[in-house]
């Protein structure tokens, strides 16, 4: 029997969705373990250059990658939380001392800036006051709606013990997904459309596996230059300005501006100003000239414009998530609009005379 065309197309559509929403919780861990195969996969076939079978490659890469994470968390949480702890609660003063020594600058240059200083320092007070206790109610309502019941909580488990089955079998038969879903597609567009996939996967790689390594050394150069500088609570601003730099423009203006109110506010000289900038400057250096360079290159592609519009577009629809995913996807629409303006170019529609 043969259907209409269509039906090939809106069939695996509808399968996907409807077995992603049958999944339920348990999507979750699929999805990243599909994640995570992919960008662990080039090490595992590294390792079996070196003759390692991929199972025992598998299982090695996934209990190291576990153990890091479990390691890290144990060593640096109690740190972190507390020094995230402190910092906020020091926040209303960084305020009120910038606050106070700009308009003693402003004066001094004779303008004069009418606000009301005192409440807009209770404002920012309260508003800090409230990020503990907002943030500890979203982490136990997360967990209060996870584990609500026996049966919620055994499914919490059970996706737990899923995420490395999943991961493992997804690896094992990493070719095979990949030629099965290649062999469906049609013969006529085989390999256009598998070049249009490359560069999709170009594109992910770039960002995900190679925007990864930049952030990690780009945390690294920050937390500890910011830290040798005297700023205070230097490690944490610097560590996390190199994570959020995932975020293009986002992490390093966020990362900049609080290490430079807080350098103000507990001003003793311009030696740990001139340090903030000296560190910024450097980083920023380094990340253009080689981190980017050496591991993303051009494979992202997007002009800082549509880099811009990409952001706006995914905060607004879809938050952090959506800023975070914003630069490869708006990578692939614009190489899908390149597709489509050479297939265009290429039709009797535009050809005719």
């Amino acid at each position: 029997m043969i259907f209409p065309n269509y039906i090939y197309i809106l069939f695996p559509l509808f399968l996907t969705f409807f077995v992603l929403d049958a999944l339920g919780s348990s999507a979750f861990p699929l999805v990243m373990s599909f994640l995570l195969a992919y960008l662990s996969f080039p090490v595992i076939t590294k390792l079996e250059d070196k003759r390692i079978s991929r199972k025992v490659a598998t299982v090695f890469i996934f209990a190291l990658i576990f153990t890091i994470i479990i390691v890290a968390l144990i060593i640096t949480l109690p740190i972190v939380y507390n020094e995230i702890l402190q910092f906020i609660k020091e926040i209303p003063g960084h305020v009120k001392t910038v606050i106070f020594k700009l308009d003693e600058f402003l004066i001094a240059q004779g303008i004069e800036v009418k606000m009301d200083k005192a409440q807009l320092i209770e404002h920012v007070r309260i508003l800090t006051a409230k990020i503990p206790m907002e943030t500890f109610g979203k982490i136990t309502g997360i967990f209060s709606q996870s584990f609500s019941g026996i049966a919620s909580f055994f499914s919490g488990v059970i996706n737990m013990f899923l995420f490395p089955i999943f991961y493992y079998f997804i690896i094992v038969n990493y070719e095979n997904i990949s030629k099965n879903m290649n062999s469906l597609v049609p013969r006529s567009i085989r390999r256009s459309l598998r070049a249009y996939f490359d560069k999709i996967n170009e594109i992910f790689s770039g960002f995900f596996r190679g925007q990864f390594l930049v952030c990690l050394v780009q945390a690294f150069i920050y937390g500890i230059g910011l830290h040798f500088t005297g700023l205070k609570h230097g490690l944490l601003i610097g560590f996390v300005t190199g994570l959020l730099c995932f975020i293009p423009f986002v992490g390093f203006s966020l990362g900049a501006v609080t290490a430079f109110i807080v350098g103000f506010a507990n001003f003793d000289g311009w030696g740990t100003i001139t340090g903030v900038a000296v560190v910024f400057s450097v980083g920023q250096i380094i990340e253009s000239i080689y981190l980017t360079p050496k591991f993303v290159g051009g494979k992202v592609g997007l002009h800082p414009l549509t880099s811009l519009i990409a952001l706006l577009v995914g905060g607004s629809a879809g938050g952090l998530l959506g800023m975070f995913l914003a630069i490869p996807l708006g990578a692939i629409v614009v190489l899908t609009l390149q597709v489509l303006v050479s297939s265009y170019k290429k039709s009797t529609i535009y050809l005719r005379k």
